[in-house]
């Protein structure tokens, strides 16, 4: 088992606009100096999080690493954060596009940008699930019921996460939220 680290959120500013991992080395970062971009780091670094129980917190817990970028949770809730072959059959549902005439016309290149996205907010990645689930309930009739839990199952996911980030909206954040909210809006 790997050992866990933590988050570090002190990248330069362009690194966090290109949602690149910054090496965070000073005064140039290395992909700065490889894309010969100006490298600025923020002064003040304002961190506002939610506070959490103590018992709620990974540090009492054994950790476990994700594919996804870490999110502070207990066992379970990573536990939570599984996906399967059902979320696999809803991810291709989406990126297929086929729910596009009904439901959201959006073109391929498009859906190629928000599935980009939705790889490192996984709040967004449940809602994209949710909604495609939504939709499969109205044509797989024999399995309306399965699909119908399953969308609401996922929305609950993905509220809860996106309950859990950071509450300051910047660039880097911006584009999940719009994302989030829209397909949140549509399935509603």
């Amino acid at each position: 088992m790997r050992s866990s680290h933590r988050k570090s959120r002190n990248g330069c500013r362009e690194c966090k606009q290109r949602h690149k991992k910054c090496d965070e080395a000073s005064p140039t970062c290395l992909n700065c100096t490889i894309t010969n971009r100006s490298c600025s780091y923020r002064l003040t670094r304002p961190m506002h999080r939610l506070s959490r129980p103590k018992a709620a917190s990974c540090a009492s817990t054994p950790s476990v690493r994700t594919l996804s970028p870490p999110i502070q949770c207990n066992t379970q809730q990573w536990q939570d954060q599984q996906y399967d072959l059902g979320h696999l059959e809803l991810l291709h549902h989406f990126e297929s596009g086929a729910f596009e005439a009904s439901m959201l016309p959006l073109p391929s290149s498009i859906r190629m940008a928000i599935m980009q996205c939705a790889l490192t907010n996984p709040y967004l990645m449940d809602q994209i699930l949710a909604l495609s689930a939504a939709h499969m309930s109205t044509f797989r009739r024999e399995q309306q019921q399965m699909f119908s839990n399953k969308a609401m199952e996922l929305q609950t996911r993905a509220v809860s996460l996106f309950n859990r980030v950071e509450t300051d909206i910047s660039m880097q954040n911006s584009r999940s939220w719009f994302l989030y909210a829209s397909f949140l809006g549509i399935q509603m």
